[in-house]
């Protein structure tokens, strides 16, 4: 799978940004499953979809995922990596 582009970003950017957010996903799936036609998205299982979003991620971003949750019972956040 190919990473996107700075060019493709904004391109899907652009296409999704007045779409619902399940047609947001169908767009970066099919960017993602270029051996797919693009109608054949739909049919897809979610777990699928998914997958190819976040493998598409990775080839965009890299695998690691830098995330903060604040805890409303500690007293500090939990950072997860």
């Amino acid at each position: 799978m190919r990473a996107l582009t700075p060019d493709d970003v904004l391109a899907l950017w652009d296409e999704g940004a007045q779409r619902h957010p399940l047609d947001r996903s169908a767009l970066l799936c099919a960017r993602a499953r270029s051996d797919l036609p693009a109608e054949a998205i739909v049919d897809l299982p979610l777990g699928e979809v998914t997958r190819s979003v976040l493998r598409l991620r990775e080839a965009t971003f890299g695998a690691r995922i830098d995330s903060h949750v604040d805890c409303p019972f500690a007293a500090r956040g939990w950072r997860c990596r």
